[in-house]
């Protein structure tokens, strides 16, 4: 990989990281309860899907680290799940 395209993944990956976070501080307010947080959480997911596939085309190894970041996701899928109206 070029100097170029290592530092494009970087900052794809970096803007991923940001979204996750986001994503992250925004269930824990239960943002089934608050537009204006469900609306800033699909934001986020938008932004994920824009920078994933970027991020995914650069290497096995940034796939890897993508994985990690999301088993370290702070929101257990099940507990979100039973809260979640857009769940249901």
């Amino acid at each position: 990989m070029s100097q170029n395209t290592n530092i494009k993944a970087v900052k794809d990956f970096n803007k991923i990281e940001k979204a996750l976070q986001g994503l992250a501080e925004i269930i824990q307010f239960e943002l089934d309860e608050d537009d204006f947080l469900y609306l800033a959480a699909m934001d986020n997911l938008k932004s994920l899907s824009k920078n994933i596939p970027k991020l995914l085309e650069h290497s096995q190894k940034n796939c890897k680290e993508l994985v990690e970041k999301f088993e370290k996701f702070p929101v257990p899928r099940q507990e979100y799940s039973k809260n979640s109206k857009i769940s249901k």
